[in-house]
């Protein structure tokens, strides 16, 4: 059986629901890796909150793909789990690599690169962050299969089953070159599935105390900011444990998945006034147009000479969030609809073939 979250989620799964915490954890996230790209903190805090949106994007997709396996048609139930995400991605994704294309890699002779912009749209490479959104379409054609599995497993088998899949999905993915994607013509990187593998695994595995949700989020958040910062007490604690203080933690992905884990676990139905006030929510809900903007407006202020960590960050902060809502409402949110639109016609065209089948055995 789905555990007590999946099933919380599974129920409030309509694309208007909204799970206290969650949204305010992706701002958090989207200001973490703001911070460390205009380096006022350490690099790692980037790090995790790239990993944090990972885990979240593992968590949320979980609920509705185990509702589309378990269907009697589950071919196009996940056919239209496909298309929601691709529409929920692509708009934005796009809109920021063409606006790129123009201001930013516009080419010798002319005004927009084409070539780049293509090769950007199709994933052949992505340059600078965009790394992740390849990452996050790879991961939404691969988790349905890894979904149907473990789906089909309950009690100790599921605990084995998920077990097996993060710890394969880290050594085959970060600890091997099996599974590689090209950021550039010339550039490789790995494929981090874990971190989404992860928050497929939270869904499936809920403690049985529930009141142990807001101590997991602070165990799990003093554990990241440890992991994130490089201040003296800290440095002399890695050094203690035999991490090199020139290895950041960003680059031991390990020491961050049960910390991330804990957070996210202990963030989901969470209604603390630090990860529910209006701010952090309405930030948190365009935060995925916040991580696509915030390297390119960084880029061009920096290539108009500023180049001040507390200035760059106190600029690109209102511009980020400026870009973001315009992104989020005149190109998100039509995407989101015309997706839904699309998957909607294919449940109910499954609908339609049900029904009529039904009314062709009555009338025999």
């Amino acid at each position: 059986m789905p555990s007590d979250l999946i099933r919380t989620l599974c129920f409030r799964a309509s694309r208007d629901a909204v799970i206290p915490g969650l949204d305010g954890l992706r701002c958090y996230a989207a200001l973490f890796v703001i911070l460390a790209h205009s380096n006022l903190v350490a690099p790692g805090w980037g790090a995790t909150g790239v990993w944090l949106f990972f885990v979240l994007s593992g968590l949320l997709l979980t609920p509705s793909l185990v509702r589309a396996v378990r269907s009697t048609s589950a071919l196009r139930e996940v056919a239209a789990y496909v298309i929601r995400r691709v529409f929920r991605i692509m708009p934005a994704l796009i809109v920021v690599v063409a606006v790129a294309c123009v201001v930013i890699w516009a080419p010798k002779r002319g005004i927009f690169n084409l070539e780049l912009f293509w090769q950007h749209v199709t994933f052949q490479v992505s340059r600078w962050h965009l790394w992740t959104t390849k990452t996050e379409m790879l991961l939404y054609l691969v988790l349905p299969i890894i979904v149907w599995a473990m789906a089909a497993l309950q009690g100790w088998r599921l605990a084995v089953g998920l077990a097996l899949v993060l710890a394969g999905s880290f050594w085959l993915t970060e600890h091997s070159t099996i599974f590689i994607i090209r950021t550039d013509l010339k550039r490789e990187m790995s494929v981090y599935a874990t971190p989404f593998l992860l928050g497929m695994a939270l869904a499936f595995v809920t403690p049985a105390v529930a009141r142990l949700r807001k101590l997991s989020f602070w165990i799990g958040a003093v554990g990241l900011v440890a992991l994130s910062s490089d201040i003296a007490p800290l440095i002399a604690f890695r050094e203690s444990v035999g991490i090199p203080v020139d290895n950041l933690p960003w680059r031991i992905p390990i020491l961050i998945y049960p910390f991330a884990g804990l957070t996210v676990f202990g963030a989901a139905g969470n209604a603390s006034w630090i990860l529910n006030n209006r701010v952090v929510t309405t930030i948190g809900v365009v935060g995925f147009s916040v991580y696509l903007w915030q390297t390119f407006v960084l880029h061009v202020l920096r290539r108009n000479g500023i180049a001040d960590p507390v200035l760059l960050f106190t600029l690109v902060l209102p511009l980020t969030l400026f870009l973001s809502f315009l992104t989020y409402h005149l190109i998100e949110v039509p995407g989101q609809r015309l997706g839904a639109k699309i998957a909607d016609s294919i449940s109910a065209r499954k609908a339609r073939v049900g029904k009529t089948e039904e009314e062709r055995l009555a009338a025999l």
